[in-house]
């Protein structure tokens, strides 16, 4: 068990194989790899590669990605937690939101085949978000002055809103929920809306779009 209550620095190599927990400012220069579980209760700073291979708990702490974080467990960004990205979050594991998540003006979020991003908080996307996995919005996703490219499965079951942004459907996006179009959104494969579907802006369909 590694318990960090200050300030810990990594300019190296640091594997954790049990139980991490920072209650305080871990920085991460170099390498930081988690075959266990990591509790993040403070802030969490990854300035190069964080790689998940356990499970992450981002409780009542800020993660802020400004390089590259990988994703193959499971990381739950919890009640009263924090996930700002700013530049590559891979995912290919299971990423659960239950508070803000924030893909930020240079950051993009890749959900990759065989990857699960289940939304049960806020995520706004500002930068660009790829779905090529399984995308569960349960409660607010809000694609503002962002790209949002979906190739796998994206169900909205809750508020999906397209403000200033792109929304290209290139698979399977199902609507349960309310999708508010105000900008660009395209389909080029299938969309189907079984609740409420606004357009208030321009809406390119190429595909296949199925109205309940």
């Amino acid at each position: 068990t590694l318990t960090n209550n200050d300030t810990l620095d990594n300019y190296g190599t640091l594997t954790n194989n049990d139980t991490l927990t920072n209650n305080d400012t871990l920085v991460n220069n170099y390498t930081l790899t988690n075959n266990d579980t990591l509790n993040n209760d403070g802030t969490l700073d990854n300035y190069s590669t964080l790689n998940n291979n356990g499970v992450l708990e981002n409780k009542v702490g800020e993660l802020n990605n400004s390089d590259t974080l990988n994703n193959i467990g499971m990381l739950n960004n919890n009640d009263y937690g924090t996930l700002n990205n700013d530049d590559t979050l891979n995912n290919d594991g299971t990423l659960n939101n239950y508070d803000v998540l924030n893909n930020n003006d240079y950051g993009t979020l890749n959900n990759n085949l065989g990857g699960t991003l289940d939304n049960d908080g806020t995520l706004d996307n500002y930068g660009t978000l790829n779905n090529i996995g399984t995308l569960n919005n349960n409660d607010t996703l809000e694609n503002d002055y962002g790209t949002l490219n979906n190739a796998g499965t994206l169900n909205n079951n809750g508020v999906l809103e397209n403000k200033v942004g792109t929304l290209n459907n290139n698979d399977t996006l199902d609507n349960y929920g309310t999708l508010t179009n105000n900008d660009t959104l395209t389909n080029n494969d299938t969309l189907v809306n079984n609740y409420t579907l606004t357009n208030n802006d321009t809406l390119n369909n190429d595909g296949t779009l199925d109205n309940y």
